[in-house]
């Protein structure tokens, strides 16, 4: 049986997607890769000795407006005797997303979305900056970062 990744081929960057991953590489921790599709969107990973944050950023996103879009975002034990429970609530996604926002206000992309938002992560956006898009059409539940 063929593995599915065995094709797999980095695609070609154009020039400011190369122009936004050199900034994103000011980003102090950050392991960046780019999507594998999507035109415009980057992985960024931050390690620490038992944990994993993994954000999916978009940038341009034609639905929201937004200059950046937050479309995932994981914080995961990277030990196998570690529960989920064991790396959440200590403030790693908080610390993530600050730099996150801070890079994107430097660089001139002041408006930010975290989509796809589900009832157990609101607080953590609310908590950082970000209110619920009261649009009528907002159907992929996108909240907007009011700094």
């Amino acid at each position: 049986m063929k593995n599915s990744f065995e094709d797999f081929r980095p695609r070609e960057l154009n020039e400011k997607e190369k122009e936004i991953l050199k900034s994103l590489q000011e980003l102090e921790g950050a392991e960046i890769t780019p999507g594998i599709r999507e035109v415009y969107s980057f992985v960024l990973r931050f390690v620490s000795e038992d944990s994993m944050v993994s954000v999916y950023l978009s940038f341009f996103d034609e639905q929201s407006g937004a200059d950046v879009a937050i479309t995932n975002m994981t914080n995961t034990p990277i030990r196998k005797d570690q529960a989920l429970e064991d790396v959440r609530g200590r403030g790693e996604g908080t610390e993530v997303i600050q730099k996150i926002i801070k890079w994107a206000k430097e660089n001139s992309y002041p408006h930010i979305v975290a989509t796809q938002v589900q009832e157990p992560a609101k607080n953590f956006w609310t908590k950082n900056g970000f209110a619920y898009d009261e649009r009528e059409d907002n159907i992929s539940e996108d909240w907007l970062y009011q700094g």
